[in-house]
């Protein structure tokens, strides 16, 4: 309810609090509503399923909120994935996406990047730190690449990418000319 009845409030840190099924909803309702938040930290607040479901939905068409801090959810490939991507195509206000260690996988950063390819300004940081990312996932960044015009951060660290995941961003990042740090 606290979200709801201010009109300033910016920074909103819920880190290690359960967003659950019976709570999600409401806390779905207030970030559609709301026109000030703009750094949101949701970390291991048990987002996978339904409650992330609604969080992406709200923040469709949120054009405030700038930071978005979504570490040890264990978000899945599949379904989570899927909404992370429907997201970066319809919102491309927000700046900061930190998915650090979650279980995005490479089949989860195909969605991903589906979506980043639809980011024409926005996202400047993507974390995707310790996702279990290939060479496979790779291929499907270094497509992405040349299409993101705004990315300058992209932190692919503690994945297992090996030389071949390496050669998979090369050409990406030849034709990209937004990324200036590659962690």
């Amino acid at each position: 309810h606290m979200m709801s009845t201010t009109n300033c409030l910016q920074y909103v840190d819920a880190r290690t609090t359960p967003l659950l099924d019976h709570s999600a909803p409401f806390v779905a309702r207030a970030l559609r509503i709301s026109n000030s938040l703009v750094v949101l930290h949701l970390e291991n607040a048990s987002l996978s399923g339904r409650p992330l479901m609604l969080l992406a939905t709200a923040l469709k068409m949120n054009m405030n909120l700038r930071e978005l801090y979504l570490a040890d959810n264990k978000l899945n490939s599949l379904q989570d994935s899927a909404q992370l991507g429907n997201l970066l195509k319809f919102n491309c206000y927000i700046q900061i996406l930190d998915l650090r260690n979650n279980h995005v996988l490479d089949s989860g950063l195909a969605y991903i990047c589906e979506g980043l390819k639809e980011q024409r300004k926005g996202l400047v940081t993507l974390v995707l730190w310790n996702n279990q990312l290939t060479h496979t996932g790779m291929a499907y960044m270094g497509v992405t690449l040349p299409h993101t015009q705004s990315l300058e951060t992209l932190n692919l660290g503690h994945n297992p990418i090996g030389n071949e995941g390496v050669r998979n961003l090369k050409n990406g990042l030849i034709s990209n000319r937004s990324v200036l740090r590659l962690g």
